[in-house]
């Protein structure tokens, strides 16, 4: 008792000053001496607990097994991922195979999806509870140490900006007073004054998992104000380069953490809840760079010919047996039924995305050299591959898989059998089998 007394999160550290050229950000990509700079492939992973765990984790595996023409040369496609988006249980297999790589494929099984995660985490939430009755500690710090401790062994993001280059790995989580996406970049912590290198990656994949009421939130403190003048990440040249009102929006979020009186604290909770697919990131970094055409330079692409969207969906179709009964929902039934709003955003974000490639692809165009021959277009081809759930052709079996529930264990039978739709997802999505021809 006398120990939970003193029971406080674990403070982020603060920053002596902004300097853009350090720490864990975007410009990773381009600093890769072994990028060849031709096909730009973004990845992402959506939540949905052990379930979206495993269907991103068979995507990693089916990834692993691909083997295309790129930069001249047989590369495996997995080691061509630029960037991996994730939220919520997505961002437990992106944040591992940050820190591991191909450990992932030795050991992810037997650490995270065969194991009884959710009989582990009780046990330690009545082992902690004296730590748990403090204001400044809550459940999701205690799976944060859980994280931390058998997962990511301690690693920070100061250990990933000392790693490899590629892939950037965002871990999202969503504001709680706001409602805005939180990437954990330095970039990011850049407006709160703080290192990003000093928090765990444990903490980051806490933040982007915390899904009330079964978790409470994950704690920053802000010290904006103390590190000199700061340069907001992109948004301030050129306003109207991407244009419409996510811009204004983007740019009015990111003012707001600058005032250190008003947000002294910045509480998160799971990513899923704003943009459960993580789809975003490639329309916010567009913003955040001035364009597309500014997103690709700042890349390293400057020969691009492909780029790839890998769309990891572990989300279920709409359950209807609440509408089979005049009885009110209970409890449970409702809590489950406030995901289908997010649901309905993340499918409006995914047709977004797709119908941005034409826009983009005209923007690239306009601004780079003519090709010499005039059969041979100078912009690239975009593909989107769709890795989801409900582009099961099979009613039946879609079914089987919509039935799996959110939760943080599964039997092995069904982590083995998520597995495996991924990986036949991925390779009988048309736009798959296109890149596929195009890259031959």
């Amino acid at each position: 008792m006398i120990a939970g007394c003193d029971a406080h999160y674990p403070v982020n550290a603060p920053a002596e000053r902004q300097d853009v050229t350090k720490g864990y950000r975007l410009e990773r990509v381009k600093a890769d001496p072994d990028n060849p700079g031709d096909v730009l492939v973004i990845v992402t992973f959506s939540g949905g607990g052990t379930r979206a765990a495993a269907l991103a984790y068979g995507t990693l595996e089916a990834l692993r097994d691909v083997t295309l023409k790129i930069g001249g040369r047989p590369r495996r496609l997995l080691d061509e991922v630029d960037i991996i988006n994730a939220v919520s249980g997505g961002s437990i297999v992106a944040a591992y195979y940050a820190v591991h790589r191909d450990r992932i494929f030795r050991d992810f099984e037997s650490k995270f999806l065969y194991r009884d995660v959710e009989g582990e985490l009780r046990s330690a939430l009545v082992a902690n509870l004296p730590r748990l009755s403090q204001a400044q500690f809550s459940r999701s710090d205690l799976l944060a140490e859980y994280f931390d401790r058998e997962l990511f062994d301690g690693a920070t993001y100061a250990d990933l900006a000392r790693g490899s280059m590629r892939p950037f790995v965002v871990i999202n989580a969503s504001v709680l007073s706001t409602g805005a996406r939180f990437p954990f970049t330095q970039g990011q912590f850049d407006l709160l004054c703080s290192d990003l290198g000093s928090v765990s990656v444990g903490r980051a994949v806490a933040a982007s998992a915390a899904l009330p009421p079964y978790f409470s939130t994950i704690t920053l403190d802000n010290y904006a104000g103390t590190c000199g003048a700061v340069e907001l990440p992109g948004v301030v040249a050129g306003i109207d380069a991407v244009g419409g009102r996510g811009r204004a929006v983007h740019i009015e979020d990111a003012l707001t953490y600058l005032d250190r009186r008003r947000r002294p604290h910045v509480h998160l909770v799971d990513g899923g809840l704003i943009d459960n697919l993580g789809l975003r990131v490639a329309v916010d970094f567009a913003v955040e760079q001035g364009g597309f055409v500014e997103l690709v330079d700042a890349l390293g692409y400057r020969d691009l010919t492909h780029v790839v969207f890998i769309s990891v969906n572990a989300e279920t179709d709409p359950n209807y047996a609440i509408d089979q009964s005049p009885d009110t929902p209970n409890f449970w039934q409702a809590l489950n039924a406030l995901k289908l709003p997010g649901r309905a955003h993340s499918l409006e974000l995914a047709e977004q995305l797709r119908s941005s490639f034409d826009l983009w692809r005209d923007e690239l165009r306009g601004r780079r050299p003519i090709p010499h021959r005039p059969d041979v277009d100078s912009a690239p081809r975009f593909y989107f591959i769709d890795v989801s759930l409900r582009s099961i052709a099979d009613e039946s079996e879609r079914n089987t898989f919509n039935g799996i529930p959110t939760a943080l264990t599964l039997d092995h039978q069904t982590v083995d059998r998520l597995r495996a739709v991924a990986r036949k997802l991925l390779l009988n999505s048309p736009d798959f089998k296109q890149l596929v021809k195009d890259l031959e």
